[in-house]
């Protein structure tokens, strides 16, 4: 038959796109199909293209065709969303965002593809979909380009009993990525908002940790951005970690007091492995101190067999002490010196040994 050049079309909306994946996909749509004398096309197989257009940007967010038989009044229905694709999905229109999406219906009478533009109308929610967007159910809300969650519990991310705000759990790998493409790097922030609270803040590489790309650092500060006072760094160049300070020159490098409690063991292990203590100003020592009072205790250096050098590289017995060209120095022998359980240092240029003894009263 002849297309007409204008085609009678009555279309009656009776619902919109469900917002939620729980609501089926689709979009009831029924009409009556007329020709240009507004007589009905009565039992006739007709070829549909819907469009779903975002006037905001002028785009097409989704595209598909039907071929429907119409009745003996000439009304068809169909669902927007189940028939031939041709662009995009309708679950992957994000509603909220569009917000202003028109419905394109075009229609070749004989059921072939020489599709008849029927005009444009905009698509309006009706009460379901005005409610599913504010429901008792709805936790989640938009602010601006922002959405945040109001409920009075956590959210659960593979969990359905979340025991914190956010708890995410599951047994892939990683659990939890946090990424940033900036080049100031990666900002992760805990914090207590209360007056005086603290914030600590995790810095990943990037100019934005203040000390340039390759580093790591915890700071602490009054805010979410605060950088100062670092408590632990993390070189990656070199491996190294700091704490207390941003450059760590050691594998492990500390800059301030420390203490070891509750029985501490432990040992260092590889060759030519040692402890080595230095200060700067040519000071320091080795204190024997109780950690709650401060008050002095035994210092005890023990090794079985071992012998312990003050001055000296290369002890000869149990306890070494000397000084080059100093005439007070002294070695005290132990079980294998018994002929020489106590002697003094000969040096060619000293020309007296012995041990001062002092009244110091």
């Amino acid at each position: 038959m002849k297309i007409p050049k204008l085609l009678m079309f009555l279309v009656s909306l009776f619902t919109a796109a469900s917002i939620y994946a729980q609501s089926p996909q689709a979009i009831p749509y029924q009409a009556v199909a007329r020709d240009i004398n507004g007589s009905v096309l009565a039992n006739q197989s007709i070829a549909l293209r819907i469009t779903l257009i975002d006037s905001n940007v002028n785009s097409i967010d989704y595209q598909e065709t039907h071929l429907v038989t119409t009745n003996s009044l000439g009304l068809f229905t169909l669902n927007i969303g189940e028939g031939t694709s041709v662009t995009g999905t309708l679950a992957g229109i994000y509603w909220p965002i569009s917000g202003n999406e028109h419905v394109q219906v075009e229609m070749d009478p004989s059921g072939g593809m020489n599709y008849v533009d029927m005009g444009i109308n905009k698509l309006n929610s009706v009460p379901f979909a005005l409610h599913a967007n504010t429901s008792s159910d709805n936790k989640w809300n938009q602010n601006a380009n922002n959405i945040y969650n109001n409920n009075i519990g956590g959210v659960g991310i593979g969990t359905a009993t979340p025991n914190g705000k956010l708890h995410v759990s599951g047994n892939g790998f990683p659990m939890l990525n946090v990424e940033g493409s900036s080049p100031i790097g990666t900002w992760f922030s805990l914090g207590n908002t209360s007056t005086g609270g603290q914030w600590f803040n995790e810095i990943a590489t990037g100019s934005g940790n203040g000390e340039g790309p390759g580093k790591l650092l915890f700071t602490k500060g009054t805010g979410p951005n605060g950088t100062a006072g670092t408590i632990m760094a993390f070189d990656h160049a070199s491996g190294n970690v700091g704490i207390g300070t941003n450059t760590p020159s050691a594998k492990l490098d500390v800059n301030g007091m420390g203490f070891f409690r509750n029985n501490p063991g432990g040992f260092v292990a590889g060759g030519g492995t040692g402890i080595k203590i230095s200060t700067e100003n040519n000071q320091g020592n080795i204190f024997g101190y109780d950690y709650s009072s401060f008050t002095p205790i035994d210092l005890i250096l023990q090794g079985e067999g071992a012998n312990v050098g003050i001055g000296t590289h290369y002890p000869e017995s149990t306890l070494h002490i000397t000084k080059p060209n100093d005439a007070t120095t002294f070695t005290i022998g132990g079980i294998a010196k018994l002929v020489n359980l106590l002697h003094f240092d000969y040096k060619p240029q000293l020309t007296k040994v012995g041990i001062p003894i002092f009244n110091r009263s």
